[in-house]
């Protein structure tokens, strides 16, 4: 509850750990662990006080002098051009890794083929972009170190066209984990990488609600990602494995 309470407390968006704490509870009860289910939940709610009363103070979700500074007065909505940068960083800081499973990823992509234009088509629509406040208040124009060596390296319409590819292919990412996670309630929430997907898919859905756009916020949970992706793309091969059917084919192979 303490490190999830300073997590909250020092980036806003850490409120993904304090939603996969209560999700843990969740799970534990699903399993029939009461005590251990209400512990997690309490621990939950417990994190969640300190900027609790910060809010009550402040009379909104921070102090209202940083809020009209550096919101320039937009109203909080969820911003599609943040969730393109996510997911095309994503791509781009687990290449290392994705080579390293560069079979699984190539068996994906057949499966989940019409990923790769719907991927195309969003990131036309909402290419990656400095926010407004970055732009207007700060004379930034780019979302971070790999967009700003994109920029020194290629020509504009080059570097959407990179970053369109890295997109398609987190996208892809994405939908393995979204297909894992799918899986993990069937296999009775047995092992860790649901968690780790949930997680990983809170944050992707979570943080394009901020009005700042920066590769650096993908960071936190890039490790996670990152674990996923090792231990073979996400919940769905942890849910074989946790079964006795899963084990029995494992066995076979």
């Amino acid at each position: 509850a303490l490190a999830a309470a300073l997590a909250l407390l020092t980036r806003q968006y850490g409120i993904v750990i304090v939603i996969a704490v209560g999700g843990i509870g969740l799970v534990s009860l699903v399993r029939g662990d009461r005590r251990a289910g209400v512990g997690w939940l309490l621990a939950s709610a417990a994190s969640l006080l300190p900027l609790a009363v910060l809010v009550v103070i402040w009379g909104g979700i921070g102090p209202p002098s940083g809020l009209e500074r550096w919101t320039l007065g937009e109203p909080l909505r969820w911003r599609p051009g943040t969730f393109t940068t996510l997911v095309a960083m994503l791509a781009v800081y687990l290449l290392p890794v994705l080579a390293v499973r560069a079979g699984t990823l190539w068996r994906e992509a057949k499966r989940s083929w019409w990923v790769v234009p719907a991927a195309a088509a969003f990131y036309i629509v909402f290419p990656v972009r400095a926010s407004r406040v970055a732009v207007e208040q700060a004379g930034i124009e780019t979302v971070g170190f790999v967009h700003r060596g994109l920029h020194a390296v290629l020509p504009g319409p080059g570097v959407d066209a990179a970053l369109l590819l890295m997109f398609a292919l987190g996208a892809l990412v994405v939908a393995v984990f979204v297909r894992g996670l799918a899986a993990w309630p069937r296999a009775g929430f047995a092992g860790e990488r649901g968690a780790l997907a949930v997680i990983v898919l809170l944050f992707l859905l979570l943080l394009p609600l901020s009005y700042q756009n920066w590769e650096k916020y993908l960071l936190p949970v890039l490790p996670l990602a990152a674990a996923l992706v090792i231990a073979r793309f996400g919940a769905g091969e942890s849910a074989r494995v946790d079964t006795p059917a899963g084990n029995n084919r494992r066995n076979e192979q």
